[in-house]
């Protein structure tokens, strides 16, 4: 309110181009003053469903499952330093971070031990298989396919020799 009266003033006393120059000085001003005041944003309203469990209950219980897991202490300083870069992060939020991370490392660790288990089959029972099959890869993967799937817990080097075998076995 004074600013405007100060205005009309100005613009009274200075003319049109005190006034612009008031103004100009004025929405300087006005723009530190926005830049130095902190923005609040609104507080989200979070929906929760019926079937979920309160939010009083639920950290504590995941975070029990990461202690679980990690113990308390490097549960606690795994959970500081998720919070120390998403510091307006709820602890929920970085409960449930770290158990999606670990869930990530373990499926990771699966796939790469999966991958260095999985054994190679020697050169010459490919060879063989290929030469009993006149060298049709379809027929080959067929076979393999069908005794994969009556011998899943088999070794691929046991399923190449098996494929072998029947067809050795069926000829005679």
């Amino acid at each position: 309110m004074t600013l405007l009266l100060i205005s009309i003033l100005v613009a009274i006393i200075f003319g049109a181009w005190g006034f612009m120059a008031l103004v100009g000085i004025a929405s300087i001003v006005q723009g530190i003053r926005l830049q130095v005041q902190p923005k609040v944003q609104p507080k989200r309203k979070v929906y929760q469903s019926p079937m979920r469990m309160s939010p009083t209950v639920l950290p504590s219980t995941k975070k029990q499952q990461l202690i679980d897991i990690l113990g308390v202490d490097k549960t606690e300083r795994t959970l500081n330093y998720i919070k120390l870069f998403n510091p307006d992060k709820s602890e929920l939020w970085c409960i449930e971070s770290a158990l999606a991370d670990m869930e990530e490392e373990r499926l990771h660790a699966l796939v790469d031990a999966k991958i260095a288990k999985k054994p190679t089959v020697a050169r010459e029972v490919r060879n063989q298989l290929l030469s009993l099959v006149n060298g049709e890869a379809e027929t080959v993967d067929r076979l393999l396919a069908n005794t994969r799937r009556l011998n899943p817990h088999k070794t691929e080097q046991w399923v190449w020799e098996k494929v072998i075998y029947d067809l050795e076995r069926d000829r005679h």
